[in-house]
């Protein structure tokens, strides 16, 4: 399956920090060209965030006082 152009630059950046916080993550959204659009930031993190763990490529880690996004160690593609 290709992952849309939104969808697969989230997921590079995940991939290149292996485990990140959701402020980093919102961060390097920001200056990426690929994630530029009309939508907030948070907005199009939490649309493909949830789009890219029902594909089993990241998994979304919660703790107490921060959500960590993290991806697994086998990339699933369908």
């Amino acid at each position: 399956m290709r992952l849309p152009t939104q969808a697969h630059a989230l997921l590079t950046i995940i991939e290149g920090h292996g485990t990140i916080e959701q402020r980093q993550l919102l961060k390097c959204m920001a200056f990426n060209n690929q994630l530029k659009t009309k939508q907030k930031t948070e907005r199009i993190l939490t649309y493909y965030a949830g789009f890219l763990t029902k594909l089993g490529c990241i998994e979304v880690l919660h703790t107490a006082h921060m959500h960590h996004y993290a991806k697994n160690q086998e990339r699933r593609t369908k």
